[in-house]
């Protein structure tokens, strides 16, 4: 007795050539849109107010990024960097902001250039990174996180009149997870050329951001 019973086939095999090259282009496509979506934004974009201290500018950068992209991003760096801390003028450095995607496949990381002078954000950049870690692990709320306050305790550390009153002072800081480094310093002498940069004053500092004391300074010259 013959059996009547057909056994169904699939809509595709796996070797089937066509299925492979449609996934392939697809693949590209995506690849290249990404690609192509990496890179440098010199737009410039106003505060809608003056920003007088660092954690207004935060404030208002994480406003920009909700009302863009949601919840998919969160505050993930912030670094600054400056060279106007003479006598009598208030420290505004320009900040790098940085966001992490940590929502979608994709893992992407936007930084805000930030200028306290100007009120704006001079200029963006984007770029994906495979390497990236989604997982954000803070012991503190980085949005409430008050910069200003923790250069306070710094200056309160270092003789800051020596620094301003020196060869091209400087102040940088750069926050990792949870953990801020700060450097301030300048140099004592010039020479033909300018600055000696054989003279210079390093104050190099590490705060626990959770607690926002500091865990360690050392001072080094030349």
């Amino acid at each position: 007795m013959s059996s009547n019973i057909v056994k169904s086939e699939k809509w595709y095999k796996p070797y089937d050539p066509i299925i492979w090259i449609l996934l392939i282009v697809v693949f590209v496509s995506i690849s290249t849109y990404e690609a192509n979506s990496n890179g440098y934004d010199g737009k410039e974009i106003l505060f809608n107010k003056d920003i007088t201290t660092i954690k207004e500018a935060i404030d208002e950068t994480n406003k920009i990024i909700k009302e863009k992209y949601g919840d998919k991003y969160k505050l993930y760096r912030i670094s600054g960097y400056s060279n106007n801390i003479y006598s009598g003028i208030n420290i505004q450095p320009n900040l790098d902001i940085s966001y992490l995607k940590v929502k979608g496949l994709s893992k992407r990381q936007i930084e805000y250039n930030v200028s306290l002078e100007d009120n704006r954000i001079q200029s963006t950049y984007s770029t994906m990174n495979p390497y990236l870690d989604k997982e954000i692990n803070f012991n503190y709320n980085p949005e409430k996180l008050d910069i200003d306050n923790i250069l306070d305790i710094v200056e309160s550390k270092v003789n800051m009149e020596e620094v301003r009153n020196g060869y091209e002072p400087y102040l940088n800081f750069s926050i990792y997870d949870n953990e801020m480094d700060i450097n301030v310093g300048y140099y004592k002498s010039m020479k033909n050329s300018g600055v000696d940069y054989n003279s210079s004053v390093d104050y190099r500092l590490t705060v626990d951001l959770k607690t926002q004391n500091i865990k360690s300074e050392i001072m080094s010259t030349k």
